[in-house]
C-alpha cells in the first residue's frame, strides 16, 4: 500500500449496507452435526452505507489468524485488485475509532495496546 492509500477508496464502485459491528456476539448460527450455518445478524445500531470491505475488515480485526483465514476463504472473491491493502487501511481506521471511543468512555487501560496497533497498521 502506498503511504497515502491513494486510490483504495475509489476502488469501491457501489456502497452497501454495512453492519459496522460484525463479530461473534452479533451473529446467530445453527449447528447441525459438524456444519455451522449463519442464520441471523442483529444489532444494527451502527449500520451505515459504505464499502463492503469495511465489514470484512472489522470482522477480521477481532479474529485470530486461523479464523481470519477461514473468513477470507469463505467470503470468496473480493472483486478488486488491491483488496488486502484496503483491508489494512480499514483496520487502521477501526483501531483509531476504537482508541477514540475507549478514551472517551475512560477505558484507559486499553489505550497503550491500541496505540501499538495504530503504529503497526500505519507502518504498512
Amino acid at each position: 500500500m502506498s503511504r497515502s492509500g491513494q486510490g483504495l477508496f475509489g476502488a469501491c464502485t457501489q456502497a452497501v449496507l454495512c453492519h459496522n459491528d460484525l463479530h461473534a456476539g452479533n451473529l446467530l448460527a445453527a449447528i447441525t452435526g459438524e456444519n455451522l450455518r449463519l442464520t441471523g445478524v442483529f444489532n444494527f445500531e451502527g449500520a451505515l452505507s459504505g464499502d463492503p470491505l469495511m465489514d470484512v475488515a472489522k470482522a477480521l480485526y477481532y479474529l485470530d489468524d486461523e479464523s481470519r483465514r477461514a473468513v477470507l476463504d469463505g467470503y470468496g472473491v473480493m472483486g478488486r485488485e488491491h483488496w488486502s491493502e484496503t483491508l489494512a487501511l480499514y483496520h487502521l481506521y477501526f483501531v483509531l475509532e476504537l482508541w477514540c471511543w475507549m478514551a472517551q468512555i475512560g477505558e484507559t487501560h486499553r489505550l497503550a495496546d491500541l496505540a501499538s496497533d495504530l503504529a503497526r497498521y500505519s507502518a504498512v
